[in-house]
């Protein structure tokens, strides 16, 4: 499977969609529309799977987690690879980033600061006492972003082989995808909260207003601190995987509103996951499965009648039909749902 990024610009114009596996009296969730996705072309996509979009606050650089390159450290793997947004508007040839934040083992970013000096990342690194972790802090420095410093998470352990992970603006909560005793499916939501030692506290399921019996994944905090999107497969939706967001209600971060399904504009009938909005909220990037040409430029419509294989892109667009007060409206629902075999090879991509 193969994975590419894609962008589309919005339009103000008024749309509903129907939920797959979902009951005939199903949430559709009313938004403003975009256009249709245009792909960021082979100054970012690539013959390989390009995975994990991350969106500086700025909008200025676009990080991804490319997989199975041959420029990759150690050839193969997973590398951060980092395209930077051009005068022109348009994005640079991505590049990989290099050490350290890229070694032989699987490397992604996860989060960054507001002043994009700190970013949250996962890969395989060594602690004091040798081991290894999956997560790390890497500060950017004069010469470039330095060795990454493994966070110590207490009584962390995660029961899935799959993770994600994301970070407030001052750096005190970390939001967690991960799979614990109590967890009520495949991977729950978890909040931890940094102590005055530097150590973050044990992580605390964030509830079942959010969490289901299916698996929620790569959270992602907006920059208000309030807004969080995820991705899950366990609510009524387009898809296998729908993008959803739910705002924080209060300072406990155990308190959430009821997650609103962002709609058909992103959420197509097979994966959507790994939102990811800049600081000023003029476009959003995401992960979406489906079948398409990957490199050529155009809407993935037109792309789709070229190529019979699936692929992952990253759409872009503006956020003005999240605000709050959009309300559900009611209508039949068409369940679809994607065949075993995608799902067998996509779920090691998260």
């Amino acid at each position: 499977m193969l994975a590419f990024l894609y962008l589309c610009a919005c339009l103000s114009v008024g749309l509903t969609g129907t939920l797959a596996h979902a009951s005939p009296d199903a949430v559709v969730w009313a938004t403003d529309s975009v256009s249709k996705p245009e792909s960021l072309g082979p100054m970012v996509n690539s013959v390989h799977d390009d995975l994990n979009p991350l969106i500086s606050p700025d909008g200025k650089t676009l990080y991804i987690s490319r997989k199975g390159a041959p420029e990759n450290i150690g050839g193969q793997g997973q590398d951060i690879w980092v395209s930077q947004l051009q005068a022109d508007g348009s994005w640079g040839k991505a590049l990989n980033a290099g050490g350290p934040l890229n070694n032989e083992g699987l490397n992604m970013a996860y989060s960054i600061s507001p002043d994009g000096s700190t970013m949250l990342v996962g890969g395989t690194f060594r602690n004091d006492g040798g081991d290894t972790t999956f997560v790390a802090i890497s500060r950017r420095t004069a010469s470039g972003w330095s060795t990454p410093q493994p966070l110590f998470i207490r009584g962390f352990r995660n029961l899935s082989k799959h993770g994600e992970y994301c970070l407030s603006n001052d750096g005190a909560v970390l939001l967690m995808a991960i799979k614990q005793a109590d967890t009520e499916g495949d991977r729950d939501l978890y909040v931890s909260f940094r102590q005055s030692d530097g150590t973050f506290s044990t992580p605390k399921n964030i509830g079942s207003v959010v969490n289901t019996t299916g698996q929620e994944a790569t959270p992602f905090l907006a920059s208000d601190d309030v807004s969080l999107y995820f991705a899950t497969d366990g609510r009524p939706g387009y898809g296998e995987f729908d993008v959803y967001v739910t705002r924080r209600l209060d300072s406990t971060w155990l308190n959430w509103s009821e997650p609103e399904n962002l709609g058909s504009s992103i959420n197509t009938a097979d994966w959507d996951l790994s939102y990811t909005i800049p600081a000023d909220g003029k476009y959003a990037y995401f992960v979406s499965y489906s079948t398409c040409n990957p490199i050529s430029s155009g809407n993935m419509e037109s792309d789709s009648g070229n190529l019979s294989r699936r692929c992952c892109h990253v759409i872009s667009l503006r956020l003005r039909y999240l605000s709050p007060g959009i309300s559900p409206i009611r209508r039949s629902a068409t369940a679809r749902r994607a065949d075993s075999i995608c799902w067998s090879l996509l779920v090691k991509r998260l």
